[in-house]
């Protein structure tokens, strides 16, 4: 009773403080057990994401591509799910392992080589390669040490008859050449992108592999590459921002303002007010003048312009107009005219039209101070015609219609017609379609021609062979026709060991060749959509260096048969020349050592959490 309590006080005290301390432990223990937890779910989370990641690369190592896919899978109690995404031919693995609230992200970059083959297709493919006298070989023999690619490469199913042998085998001889010499049922999501440093070929087509609003399509490259500013209009000659990819011309707009323009020349800067004005010589005529009106009837343009670049406009007369002997022009003619016009040995000049016109003789030439200037443009919206034994040298080409809806038919007149004899060197061709001449020889070198018919737009797209049938029905709709010719794409017969690789593409329309006399494609052959090589009779040798790229669509079935006469090799410093050439067409690796999935190693790996 003395103490007052403080016994009572002091056990309280006691057990408050023992309480603290059990708390604390106890609280400590839980914490020790939760970050356990949490250390064992972050394990499982980071096991699965590794898992997820092995076992995409490994797939890719496995099949030597990769396409973008999102797959997923269980490790034990953990979840992973794995994202690839390609670009060109690097792939692109990230791989999220969970488990509960525990989350790992890793991620890899992997090259691969496969889906880059001498001949790749897309589609529901099932190709026969057998016969006699068939040649496929990946293997460029013209590097020691050998350097190789698959030969044939189809996302589908493959059947050969011919023995498969490795590059150091390759004789010349018939047989299935490289390492591995075809390789089968290859996810393919585009092939575009794989040979091009672009994203897509058309980034308005309903189905593309562009994306996003910043990924370049081919059709842009072109449009930038081959289309200028016109100074009238100050917008670009032709666009391809349409879902069929055809070119469309700016010349309505073009034509207006030039006559536009025209209403405003000087008197004195007009030729053929007097009738005895019939040939307007630039070399001593009106050498004052900028800018020169046409009004005579028929009216011939010669000599040479030496002082300042001239712009003629003919529209006042009803007469054909004559371009010609005009040599090489020091400084630039541009002609805008609704008349018939034929050109005839001119060189530095640019011509609008929306009529019908005549390419006779030798038509640009090479500036020898500076090789890679354009000599000679035309822009048309009619039919263009080739004079027999026409060399074109070192200029744009562009046939294409005002309305791409209003003027997409078998009767559309935006075609090439040659009328004998035809040369393009160094040239960049669009056109609806290109009419050879018969038993003619048609030499393309060093050149991009794009060939757009669209065969069949309002038939169903689900039919594999509407193309092919449109074309066998009506030559209008082919990419190309002719009987008993000799092509020499990329081939000059005089000299054969001199490469002169051209790119051909042809959008959703079959080239046909009837009885050719001989066939020889070096460089790439591009086909785009619903595609085909057509030969009917009878056939002499194919022969084939380069690539053969057909980026059907990949719905629909595709039946290849290669069966005789068809020779393909590997030739990189052809396949070199056009990426030196052409910025937009991919470098190709030469892979040296043995080209076996396995054998690819990942370039880089990161891992973040």
């Amino acid at each position: 009773m003395n103490n007052r309590g403080y016994s009572l006080a002091t056990v309280l005290v006691l057990s408050m403080i023992i309480f603290v301390i059990g708390g604390a432990g106890l609280y400590i223990a839980t914490t020790n057990l939760k970050t356990t937890a949490a250390d064992v779910r972050f394990n499982f989370a980071d096991k699965a994401s590794n898992f997820g990641i092995l076992t995409a690369v490994d797939d890719i190592n496995r099949i030597g591509f990769c396409a973008n896919t999102t797959n997923s899978g269980t490790v034990g109690n953990a979840s992973y799910t794995t994202n690839i995404r390609r670009s060109g031919r690097i792939c692109f693995v990230r791989s999220t392992g969970t488990m509960n609230n525990a989350r790992v992200v890793k991620t890899s970059i992997i090259q691969s080589y496969y889906g880059l083959g001498l001949y790749t297709v897309r589609g529901n493919v099932n190709a026969t390669l057998g016969g006699t006298g068939v040649r496929l070989s990946g293997c460029d023999r013209s590097i020691t040490p050998t350097c190789f690619m698959p030969a044939f490469i189809a996302s589908g199913n493959i059947t050969t008859t011919i023995q498969q042998r490795a590059c150091g085998n390759d004789t010349g001889s018939t047989g299935l050449y490289g390492n591995p010499a075809v390789l089968p049922n290859v996810i393919f999501d585009d092939l575009i992108p794989l040979f091009f440093n672009v994203n897509c070929f058309n980034k308005y087509a309903p189905t593309n592999s562009c994306t996003s609003p910043s990924d370049v399509s081919l059709l842009e490259i072109f449009r930038d590459e081959f289309t200028r500013i016109n100074s009238l209009t100050n917008s670009r000659e032709a666009t391809f921002n349409n879902a069929q990819g055809i070119p469309v011309l700016d010349m309505t707009n073009i034509i207006t303002q030039a006559q536009s323009r025209e209403n405003n020349v000087s008197t004195s800067c007009r030729y053929g007010t007097q009738p005895a004005q019939t040939t307007l010589n630039l070399s001593n005529q009106l050498t004052n003048c900028s800018e020169i009106r046409i009004e005579s009837a028929t009216t011939t343009i010669t000599g040479t312009r030496s002082g300042a670049p001239v712009t003629i406009y003919a529209f006042r007369g009803t007469g054909g107009l004559n371009f010609n002997n005009t040599g090489i022009n020091p400084q630039w003619v541009t002609i805008y005219t609704n008349r018939q016009l034929t050109v005839s040995n001119a060189s530095n000049f640019t011509l609008y039209t929306n009529n019908t016109s005549t390419l006779n003789n030798n038509i640009g030439e090479s500036d020898s101070n500076n090789p890679a200037t354009v000599s000679f443009r035309v822009l048309s919206t009619n039919t263009v015609t080739t004079g027999a034994g026409v060399v074109l040298r070192n200029g744009t080409i562009i046939i294409a219609p005002t309305d791409v809806n209003a003027t997409n038919s078998n009767t559309a007149p935006q075609n090439l017609v040659a009328s004998g004899n035809i040369t393009l060197d160094d040239v960049a061709l669009f056109t609806r379609r290109i009419a050879f001449s018969a038993n003619s020889t048609a030499n393309l070198w060093n050149s991009v021609i794009y060939v757009y018919a669209y065969a069949c737009p309002n038939c169903s797209r689900t039919s594999s062979t509407s193309s092919l049938n449109a074309c066998d029905s009506d030559q209008g709709w082919c990419g190309w026709t002719g009987s008993g010719i000799t092509l020499n794409l990329g081939r000059n017969p005089s000299d054969v060991n001199i490469e002169q690789p051209t790119i051909f593409i042809s959008n959703n329309t079959t080239v046909r060749t009837d009885s050719p006399a001989a066939t020889y494609i070096w460089g790439a052959w591009v086909g785009e959509d619903v595609t085909y090589l057509r030969w009917t009779g009878t056939t002499t040798t194919q022969n084939f260096r380069g690539f053969l790229i057909r980026n059907f669509p990949t719905n629909l079935t595709l039946t290849i048969n290669i069966s005789s006469n068809f020779n393909m090799e590997f030739k990189k410093s052809l396949l070199d020349k056009l990426s030196q050439k052409y910025w937009w067409f991919r470098k190709v690796d030469c892979v040296l050592d043995d080209m076996s999935p396995l054998t690819q190693l990942i370039q880089t790996r990161m891992s973040a959490y």
